[in-house]
């Protein structure tokens, strides 16, 4: 089948381990022909977002892509919110898919989307959904105007031709029904996830970074990681982490600090030996680093990077953002106290993360493996 994906109301980064790059992987990897027409909207140096220049190339998986402009309205920043493509009908037609699948549905060429569909009603129109009301619509013009208004125009003008529109979670969910209004038949859920390590790759990860750091082989390697900001809960992390005096403890921490943070983050490491900051890292040394890994902690805001975590092997410990989703399957800490209470019984009862990795792993093979997601909206 010819598969066509759509980044068009979210950014697309190279590189990275996202759902956006996965999915198109995992397609192509399957035999299928496949390509990504994307806004021009990306990361920055690894840690802002800004803006790329308009070009076609093939990315790092082989897959061709093409980032399109922006049709100017007033000035670049409202033409990015309004998020109008030029060519984009066309470029549809030059690859003339069987399936398009839009990575959310909050862009105003949706309405060139809708036109191809038109034309051509055997093609399947499928999108996912990661618009919450943590991440969208926090002020009363993208709220009342772009969300509840313009875009909300948009998708209703699509649902006609949508087969199913992917909510990646609970919160994602409540945002669809309650500003866009979106009929619950449309909806169905669909996690982001990960690529499954297997056992053996865990083992060798492992190895090699014992080796490379000299630590234990009874180690308990922890690790915190992404773009570091104060709703990261990265102070809350390592204050945690200092109060269980277990010399087998290990915390690795992964990322950008944010500027203003970055004294006292580092202050606080450099008061720990047993605390490592490893900067920066692509996603082959996030996979390695993970892989490694015992128990992931992530107490502040969602990322993609806890469920990729669990597909990696470890434990994990999150927020409880993703309590409806995950059940029991992980453990739940917000703050330093509950982070640390954990903690304690982890280092007091071997048995007590044995199983929340067993179960966690077990979690990520039955409902977070792409392979089977990408398996479930293509057939």
């Amino acid at each position: 089948m010819r598969v066509l994906y759509l980044c068009l109301a979210c950014f697309y980064v190279d590189g990275y381990n996202y759902q956006e790059n996965i999915l198109a992987n995992i397609s192509k990897k399957n035999g299928h022909d496949v390509k990504i027409i994307a806004s021009t909207e990306t990361f920055i140096d690894n840690q802002r977002l800004g803006y790329v220049e308009p070009k076609s190339y093939i990315t790092e998986y082989g897959v061709p892509i093409i980032r399109l402009p922006y049709e100017i309205i007033i000035n670049h920043k409202i033409s990015t919110k309004l998020r109008i493509y030029k060519r984009l009908f066309n470029e549809i037609e030059k690859f003339n898919p069987d399936i398009i699948f839009s990575h959310d549905l909050c862009f105003l060429s949706l309405m060139d989307v809708i036109d191809y569909l038109k034309l051509h009603n055997n093609v399947v129109l499928l999108s996912d959904t990661h618009t919450a009301f943590n991440n969208s619509g926090r002020n009363w013009i993208s709220m009342n105007i772009l969300h509840k208004i313009l875009y909300k125009f948009c998708i209703h003008k699509a649902l006609p031709f949508i087969k199913k529109i992917y909510y990646i979670g609970t919160r994602e969910k409540d945002f669809s029904l309650k500003v866009y209004k979106i009929p619950i038949e449309k909806l169905e859920y669909l996690p982001l996830g990960g690529m499954i390590l297997n056992k053996e790759l865990q083992e060798k990860y492992r190895k090699e970074l014992i080796n490379e750091m000299g630590f234990s082989d009874n180690a308990i390697i922890c690790t915190h990681s992404g773009k570091i900001d104060k709703y990261k809960k990265t102070d809350e992390v390592i204050k945690a982490f200092s109060n269980i005096k277990d010399e087998r403890l290990i915390l690795l921490i992964y990322g950008n600090v944010q500027e203003e943070l970055k004294q006292n983050i580092f202050s606080m490491i450099k008061q720990d030996e047993r605390i490592f900051f490893l900067g920066w890292l692509d996603a082959n040394e996030q996979k390695k680093v993970l892989g490694a890994t015992d128990l992931y902690i992530q107490p502040g805001g969602c990322s993609a990077t806890a469920q990729i975590a669990l597909c990696n092997g470890c434990a994990l410990i999150a927020n409880r953002e993703y309590q409806n989703d995950m059940k029991e399957s992980i453990y739940y800490a917000e703050n330093s106290k509950e982070i640390e209470d954990i903690l304690c019984k982890v280092v007091t009862n071997k048995n007590y993360l044995y199983e929340m990795k067993k179960k966690g792993y077990a979690f990520a093979k039955e409902t977070l493996d792409y392979e089977v997601l990408v398996k479930r909206f293509l057939k």
